[in-house]
């Protein structure tokens, strides 16, 4: 059975996401699987935001809309969003029947009035549709609103649908999709590009580790070593040999050795 990613981060960390410190709190008042949790979303999204097109369209999902019958942005009366789009197509009848399938192109929310005037360049029409963000809307009384995303032009028998990157939202002990004591692999995510989120959740795992032991005899050398490996993939990524790169049979420090003096110190 493949390790858990609370057990790899542990592997290359030190750092017990799981098992008999499962659950408990650390000085914060956190429990330590839930931070893990939230380091592997935070290494998720930064990844997400380096990886190559190429790549993007194997971590993302897809909104449909039922109708485009308002203005009040995408979904339908709601639109909150908060994710990168892809891309986006609009279709003139509701079974995206081939022929009544057109691609938006995006235009720029400063320009969203000349979307709807006839003698603009930028003007919409069923057979060459745009979209664009809203900007967040300032508003004491939802701090929380997101962007939303407008497709034009809206039509009461149009629906659309727009292609989005997913960013997970790990959590641990709940069984979930995402639930790093429970799953071995990232959900949705291209395999080339695992490993990366891993080491980087791992950098952030031992950075605690040093900041709570205070031991950087020991911890110095495994940051210094995690970084030194998230570096090499990221540059293989970026440049296109990131298979070759996650096989690589580098020495470097031998981590269990290094875990095993820390123990052993205690």
């Amino acid at each position: 059975m493949a390790a858990s990613i609370a057990a790899q981060i542990y592997a290359l960390s030190g750092y017990a996401a799981s098992g008999l410190l499962a659950g408990a709190d650390n000085e914060a008042g956190v429990d330590f699987d839930e931070m893990a949790a939230q380091w592997m979303t935070n290494a998720t999204r930064e990844v997400i935001n380096i990886l190559p097109k190429s790549l993007l369209s194997r971590c993302s999902k897809v909104l449909t809309d039922a109708k485009l019958t308002d203005g009040n942005g995408y979904p339908s009366g709601t639109g909150g969003l908060g994710a990168k789009i892809l891309g986006a197509i609009r279709a003139n009848d509701t079974n995206f029947s081939t022929g009544h399938v057109y691609q938006c192109r995006e235009i720029s929310y400063i320009d969203a009035y000349k979307a709807i005037d006839p003698e603009s360049v930028e003007f919409a029409t069923s057979t060459d549709p745009v979209f664009y963000y809203e900007p967040v809307t300032d508003s004491t009384s939802n701090q929380y609103s997101c962007e939303k995303v407008h497709i034009r032009p809206t039509d009461s028998t149009a629906v659309a649908k727009i292609y989005v990157v997913d960013y997970p939202v790990f959590t641990a002990g709940d069984t979930d999709t995402y639930d790093i004591a429970a799953k071995s692999i990232i959900t949705n995510f291209p395999n080339e590009a695992e490993h990366l989120v891993i080491l980087l959740a791992a950098i952030y795992a031992a950075q605690y580790m040093l900041a709570i032991e205070e031991d950087e005899d020991v911890f110095g050398p495994i940051i210094d070593n995690l970084q030194k490996r998230y570096k090499q993939a990221v540059d293989g990524l970026q440049g296109g040999k990131i298979e070759a790169v996650s096989k690589g049979k580098g020495k470097g420090l031998d981590l269990s050795k290094a875990l095993a003096g820390l123990k052993a110190g205690k």
